[in-house]
């Protein structure tokens, strides 16, 4: 979105985090992990703001401090993350925990209830706008975007029909098309 010079490395996420070699440089195995100016970003949201405001401060992405949008845009940023912390524990108990029988059904089952009504709220959210904040497409739709997309892996968005185009809809921008 900012059209920034970058290189996407595609590889799955079991193989990055078991990755002797990224652990030296990543500790934390996190993904993303970004150097930008030579200095090591592994916070999503941390690293968008910081893109934003140190490259292009007055993009439309944005809501400075004092912009009448700032205190919403904040919130649904936020807001991804809870989403994504129970992406994070299907993510784990789906994928990490082995042998599959050690796995908690109780447990899937709870996150994918609970990630259904985490989504609702972003569902009624988009009842009368296109994106996340009245004026228009800005960072925490592309927080809030890559979770929804994301959360489809372990829940449909069967009944979600706004969440169905707010996922269309972005996927449709220019700056998506290397990422799908």
């Amino acid at each position: 979105e900012l059209d920034l010079p970058h290189q996407v490395v595609e590889r799955p996420l079991v193989e990055w985090v078991m990755d002797r070699d990224y652990r030296k440089v990543n500790p934390s195995g996190r993904l993303p992990y970004v150097i930008d100016r030579g200095q090591p970003r592994t916070e999503s949201l941390a690293l968008m703001q910081t893109l934003i405001e140190s490259r292009q401060p007055d993009s439309p992405l944005w809501r400075p401090p004092g912009h009448p949008e700032r205190a919403e845009l904040l919130q649904w940023m936020q807001y991804s993350e809870t989403v994504q912390t129970h992406i994070q524990n299907l993510n784990q108990q789906l994928t990490f925990i082995r042998p599959p029988e050690a796995r908690s059904a109780a447990t899937v089952k709870l996150e994918v209830v609970r990630l259904g009504r985490a989504l609702d709220v972003v569902e009624h959210a988009l009842a009368t706008q296109e994106f996340l904040l009245p004026g228009g497409f800005s960072a925490a739709d592309i927080a809030m975007g890559y979770v929804v997309a994301v959360s489809q892996v372990f829940r449909p968005l069967e009944g979600q029909p706004r969440l169905q185009e707010y996922v269309r809809r972005l996927q449709a921008r220019p700056a998506a098309a290397d990422l799908l």
